[in-house]
């Protein structure tokens, strides 16, 4: 049986992380809503229901934070590119629904790529985070491609995997970085849904059942 105290202590870890990852995703959410890569630490803590000792406790500054906010979403990306290693799922259907979840989970955090835009234009230094968000490379999606398409040209396999992960990306890029300049709003999950499975159906020449 577990100590009142043990009790107390897991709790107070939970509550700190709960903080930490409000404070990330509050972030995240701001820069995406106004398009603003360097919203005001008063204003992060005022809408993640925070004090503004908060921000200096758990990252010690905007800085930090924001290199934290970027392997929180790396991790979160790695997780997602997983999925192209499911044993359980064919081909098809690991293409699918990585591509669904990625694009999903896009559209929920856009301040991300606007985060990650403004950094490679100053040339900061992102390379891990980079590395870590076009995980791809380093998982059996190209395998895939080949399985299903039976192509087995290195460089033609790579320009389809370009493709599908360029076409998750950039009608995002478009929308939350310009406006919705088409007649498609991808806000909608269902929107995103028909969207990719139009898109990879077509890149990898898959006919409809």
């Amino acid at each position: 049986m577990k100590s009142k105290k043990s009790i107390f202590k897991g709790n107070d870890i939970k509550s700190k992380r709960d903080t930490r990852e409000r404070i990330i995703k509050t972030t995240l959410n701001i820069i995406g809503e106004r398009g603003d890569v360097n919203p005001t630490v008063r204003e992060i803590a005022r809408k993640a229901r925070v004090n503004l000792a908060s921000i200096n406790y758990y990252f010690r500054s905007k800085r930090k934070l924001f290199n934290e906010i970027e392997e929180y979403y790396a991790n979160e990306i790695k997780e997602i590119t997983a999925i192209l290693d499911n044993p359980d799922m064919d081909a098809v259907e690991r293409i699918l629904t990585w591509a669904k979840k990625l694009m999903d989970n896009l559209a929920n955090y856009p301040g991300i790529m606007l985060l990650l835009a403004s950094k490679v234009l100053k040339k900061d230094k992102i390379e891990r985070t980079i590395i870590k968000f076009i995980g791809i490379r380093n998982s059996s999606f190209k395998k895939l491609v080949s399985d299903i398409t039976g192509i087995n040209d290195g460089k033609l396999l790579d320009l389809k995997v370009i493709q599908i992960f360029s076409g998750i990306i950039n009608p995002l890029i478009i929308q939350y970085g310009v406006g919705k300049v088409f007649n498609v709003d991808f806000n909608d999950v269902k929107v995103r849904e028909r969207y990719i499975e139009t898109l990879v159906k077509s890149i990898l020449e898959i006919q409809k059942s």
